[in-house]
């Protein structure tokens, strides 16, 4: 059955994980704009088609939808079913229902899809690394070309400041992928392959300094240390005590020159270290340290708050911008804020019940073999992004991110063969 329906198989693969990635893929927007379709109706084809080929795919396969994947998705709804109480109860400044539509309908549709592909995770990282390809081929050109200047008439900003003014953490979140997934494919234990692996790390990583994206460099660095220091030592081990001590010292060292290294960063000629030295001289321009307090003093506002939040969409008001892009920028924060502790417990339930089976099938949260490992580590990469630019009207991305980790079970009792 499976080879009768290989290019079937295939196709829903490509087009759930391609959905899942469609608004914030640059080189998409030039090939639409080339055949003269919009943005929003090419992501409509694409979510039918994904919708219709997930039908298809069930009928053909006789498959069952699981019992996990139909507790995940009930107790997404649950949360929706919250948010659109707390939708309707809390005035309406900006006619806006993006976000509603997103718990309501998008969220449902990719758990669904990850979780239908949780044997097909070979397939979803080539795929993948196919797509992250492409920008690290781009940046490749134009750093060999002298134009990889993060800086105003550029041929760098020509390219890809398409999407939101946010250039720069577009391209950093693909080249850090593109680096997990190179730790990840490359396993061979040869030369010719470390060489290669190293280099396509080291200059990915030079690229993201260069470029300026704070949120996954330091997503990227976490992920890396979390990756040797906890996966590749045994915490136990004199070699992680004495990285661990290294690293301590180093830190030490660091702080007792802070001043010396901001002024040092601040003449750097790389992008991201700049955009850090404002941040530790107080001038930082992209105001999360704001954003974050104020979802903090919107969310302890007052017992209302605390529980059941401002109310969908209340940021901006509570902060007086009245302006929907005006959001805390992390995930959580805007959970609790706009939600209250009763709404953020809502929306992890799902994520917690994720876990449970992870660590009844696998036995470890992480992972113990290097598919689930490097999943994890995927995960974990979006996860910390999350928590500086994370937003509920698109967390569809990260929620198909998430839920791709269910593990395949040990037995398949889902194919139902007649």
């Amino acid at each position: 059955m499976f080879e009768k329906n290989l290019i079937v198989n295939n196709l829903y693969v490509y087009l759930a994980v391609f959905s899942a990635f469609f608004i914030s893929y640059i080189p998409l927007v030039y090939i639409l704009d080339y055949i003269s379709i919009s943005k929003n109706l090419a992501y409509f084809i694409f979510i039918v088609l994904s919708f219709v080929v997930i039908l298809f795919y069930i009928y053909m396969e006789r498959l069952q939808v699981s019992k996990e994947s139909i507790v995940m998705l009930v107790l997404s709804l649950f949360f929706a079913t919250y948010a659109a109480i707390s939708h309707s109860l809390t005035t309406n400044y900006f006619n806006d229902y993006q976000t509603l539509i997103v718990l309501s309908l998008l969220n449902p549709l990719y758990i669904l899809q990850a979780t239908l592909l949780a044997d097909k995770k070979k397939h979803i990282v080539l795929f993948i690394y196919g797509i992250t390809s492409v920008y690290f081929i781009f940046v490749t050109i134009l750093w060999l070309k002298g134009d990889l200047v993060p800086e105003k008439d550029t041929i760098f900003i020509q390219v890809f400041d398409v999407v939101d003014a946010e250039y720069y953490q577009n391209v950093n979140k693909y080249l850090g992928l593109m680096c997990i997934l190179t730790l990840g494919v490359f396993t061979q234990r040869s030369w010719l392959i470390n060489i290669l692996k190293t280099t396509l790390v080291v200059l990915s990583i030079f690229f993201m300094l260069k470029i300026g994206g704070r949120a996954a460099i330091v997503a990227l660095g976490i992920v890396l240390v979390f990756w040797f220091l906890l996966l590749r030592i045994k915490l136990e081990s004199m070699y992680f005590i004495l990285s661990l001590v290294i690293v301590i010292i180093t830190s030490y060292v660091l702080l007792l020159s802070l001043d010396k290294l901001i002024i040092l960063m601040q003449e750097s000629s790389i992008n991201s270290i700049n955009r850090f030295a404002n941040l530790l001289m107080d001038s930082d321009s992209s105001h999360r340290e704001f954003l974050f307090t104020k979802a903090l003093e919107q969310f302890t506002h007052n017992s209302k708050n605390l529980f059941f939040g401002g109310g969908m969409n209340s940021f901006s008001v509570f902060t007086k911008e009245y302006n929907i892009d005006v959001y805390p920028h992390n995930i959580f924060l805007e959970l609790l804020a706009e939600y209250g502790a009763i709404g953020f417990i809502i929306f992890m339930l799902p994520v917690f019940y994720l876990f449970k089976i992870r660590r009844e099938r696998i036995g470890s949260y992480v992972g113990n073999d290097p598919l689930n490992r490097l999943f994890f580590m995927i995960f974990l990469y979006f996860f910390i992004i999350q928590m500086f630019n994370g937003s509920l009207r698109n967390i569809w991305f990260f929620t198909f991110i998430t839920f791709l980790l269910l593990p395949i079970p040990k037995k398949k009792p889902l194919i139902v063969t007649s």
